[in-house]
């Protein structure tokens, strides 16, 4: 797929900034999808979508990782809740996979 200049410089002068939540990956999504219907997350809970690849430092390595890039905050007990702009990131991301799906559809 191949970008002419003029969208290119479209791109670069801040509409990335409204799709920078794009860049989650899926097991993010999952775990911030699943915070926002029980409530919380623990890391107990992010331990089970590693478990069948053996990782669990990595699970500890992403609850970190998304307290320290400001998606979770701790409230004690080992529970984190979503922050405002992890429900941002979910509003956006859900949007678009809205707007992605209808225009699929509309063929």
């Amino acid at each position: 797929m191949r970008f002419t200049e003029s969208e290119l410089v479209h791109v670069e002068r801040g509409d990335t900034q409204k799709f920078d939540y794009l860049n989650l990956d899926v097991r993010t999504f999952i775990i911030l999808c699943k915070a926002k219907v029980e409530g919380y997350t623990t890391l107990n809970s992010i331990r089970r979508l590693y478990e069948k690849h053996k990782r669990s430092k990595s699970a500890k390595h992403r609850l970190y990782s998304l307290v320290k890039n400001g998606y979770l905050r701790p409230v004690g007990d080992g529970k984190f809740v979503l922050t405002k702009k992890a429900l941002s990131a979910l509003d956006t991301i859900t949007q678009a996979a809205n707007l992605t799906w209808e225009n699929k559809n509309s063929f």
